[in-house]
């Protein structure tokens, strides 16, 4: 089972863009969209305009790319929406995935030197260079055998949010890779989500 307190619970596809600094970077791919998470923002504020959800019980949730976003978005002015987010195996820190598999920078950038010759491009697309920003109550949920996203990138971010004093709880699965596979995981992993969800953006008066 996941360990307690700090608790152990495709690539995108998409068209290659050839930039003017030389770069071949996959616009559907981590970073390459600067301001990605306004687009989530905008279909959001579409839908509350035609009155369908409660402004004041907004969360956010994802998986792997979608982690990310959930992570980056919380980072962001846009994010300050949202009550609550869950961070399913996403990336938080670009710089340190990118040093912490060879080949990482090359598959998603088409340079395999983009990472050092731009550290600090890549930084400041992390959900982590701009933590202080988060104010919504954040589950992480991560493998501890995860090859793609090691789960240092959730241990991070729950360090950071919970020096910052921000709601925060990690849940890392023990022998679980990118995605949770175990019947008991996955019980305890959908039941994290709901408990999550119940607590911090809880059912209003019908």
């Amino acid at each position: 089972r996941p360990r307690p307190s700090l608790r152990r619970a495709r690539r995108g596809a998409g068209h290659q863009l050839a930039l003017g600094d030389g770069l071949h970077r996959d616009v559907a791919d981590i970073g390459a969209r600067r301001h990605a998470e306004r687009d989530v923002v905008a279909g959001l504020n579409h839908v509350l305009a035609l009155g369908f959800i409660d402004p004041e019980r907004l969360a956010i949730a994802g998986w792997s790319y979608g982690g990310y976003l959930t992570a980056r978005g919380i980072t962001q002015p846009e994010g300050a929406v949202f009550k609550a987010a869950i961070v399913g195996a996403g990336i938080t820190n670009i710089f340190a995935r990118g040093g912490a598999a060879g080949g990482w920078a090359a598959n998603h950038w088409g340079d395999p030197k983009a990472m050092w010759t731009e550290p600090h491009t890549f930084f400041d697309r992390s959900p982590i260079a701009h933590v202080k920003n988060v104010r919504a109550a954040t589950l992480l949920l991560h493998g501890d055998n995860d090859a793609k996203v090691p789960h240092g990138q959730a241990v991070e971010f729950f360090t950071a949010l919970r020096g910052l004093g921000v709601t925060t709880e990690a849940r890392l699965y023990p022998g679980e890779g990118h995605g949770i596979g175990r019947r008991d995981h996955r019980i305890d992993l959908l039941h994290s989500i709901a408990r999550w969800l119940k607590t911090h953006v809880p059912p209003g008066a019908q």
